[in-house]
C-alpha cells in the first residue's frame, strides 16, 4: 500500500526504494544541484515525455542543465554491482 496526501496542490507520496536506487538518486541530485525531490520529479516527468524505455533525456528541468549527471548514476550502480 502506498500512502498519498495532498498539501497546497501537491501530492505527498511515501514509497520504498532499493538502497542502491536511493543512493543513485541522491548522488544524481547532488551532482545536478537539485533536491532529492526535484530529481525524482524531473526523472518521472522525463519518463512521460516520449523518451524510449531506459533512456533518460538530460534536457534539464526548470531551467537546470546538468551534463554528465547520468554517468554519475551509472558509476553508483557499477560500484554496487547492479
Amino acid at each position: 500500500m502506498v500512502s498519498v496526501w495532498y498539501y497546497f496542490g501537491m501530492a505527498g507520496l511515501t514509497t520504498r526504494l532499493p538502497a542502491d536506487l536511493h543512493e543513485a538518486l541522491r548522488e544524481s541530485a547532488r551532482v545536478s544541484g537539485r533536491s532529492l525531490n526535484a530529481e525524482i520529479v524531473w526523472r518521472l516527468r522525463g519518463s512521460f515525455n516520449g523518451a524510449p524505455s531506459g533512456v533518460v533525456q538530460d534536457a534539464g528541468a526548470e531551467g537546470v542543465d546538468s551534463p554528465g549527471r547520468d554517468s554519475t548514476v551509472s558509476r553508483v550502480f557499477a560500484r554496487r554491482g547492479s
